[in-house]
């Protein structure tokens, strides 16, 4: 097709509401175009369609790992509008997310949660993102895993060490707070990170001690001393609250 009816198409049809029939094989021809402005608003524009653009996201991942950047990372995004429809690309994001490009990778780690529903080809690998060079690359994990929710209990130790990272500290809450779950591996930092000088690290240590319940028993003897040591009545409730909850009996 002329290069001006593809740059037309990429500009215009995911807008204007064209039946994808008529619309996504003249967006995938548009993605092939030489200017990446054009293959950006093909990209977006085939992620407008849902999964009714199914059939792009082979073309949408020959785009991903071309030599633009800002061209890749537009057809990784798009992926997110395509969803679980777009299986197929969780291979193709795995590797991305282990490009030399920030942009790729960060832009893989987010999207990976919103195609592929296999918790066990998601939480790996966006666990592993959390120890990654770059602050973007980390708090698109963080955003991720606390996407997934509790079913991404088992990153709840690495997360609590970028709490005390002060470029981490507010995605990694975050997504605390979506897990709200965390498994007995988890219990030698939770017993650690009462000893931070952050009240707000504290808290959350304390929370999730809570939640493990009984597993946390080796807990029980800093727990309370901790709480004979504070003169702070809101400090010692929750001490209380979390020794009780591991006790077998929960306060509100």
């Amino acid at each position: 097709a002329d290069p001006s009816v593809r740059a037309a198409a990429a500009q215009g049809i995911g807008d204007i509401g064209g039946t994808a029939e008529e619309a996504i094989p003249a967006l995938m021809q548009a993605l092939q175009d030489d200017r990446p402005a054009v293959q950006r608003r093909a990209a977006h524009a085939l992620g407008t369609f849902g999964k009714e653009a199914a059939s792009a996201v082979a073309a949408l991942m020959d785009l991903a790992q071309g030599t633009d950047s800002d061209s890749a990372v537009a057809a990784i995004r798009s992926l997110s509008g395509i969803g679980f429809a777009a299986r197929e690309a969780t291979p193709t994001l795995l590797t991305l997310m282990a490009d030399d490009d920030v942009a790729r990778r960060s832009a893989a780690a987010k999207v990976l949660p919103l195609v592929e529903q296999d918790i066990d080809r998601v939480v790996p690998p966006l666990t592993d993102a959390l120890d990654d060079e770059n602050w973007l690359v980390r708090s698109s994990a963080s955003s991720s895993l606390g996407t997934i929710g509790p079913d991404a209990r088992s990153a709840v130790p690495i997360l609590f060490e970028l709490i005390r990272v002060r470029d981490d500290a507010s995605h990694a809450r975050n997504a605390l707070k979506a897990i709200d779950e965390c498994g007995p591996e988890a219990l030698p930092i939770l017993i650690q990170s009462l000893d931070e000088n952050d009240p707000v690290t504290v808290r959350y240590a304390l929370h999730f001690l809570g939640k493990l319940g009984p597993d946390a028993n080796e807990a029980l003897p800093k727990l309370k001393e901790l709480r004979d040591s504070t003169d702070k009545p809101p400090a010692k409730d929750a001490f209380d609250k979390a020794i009780a909850a591991i006790e077998g009996d929960p306060k509100e």
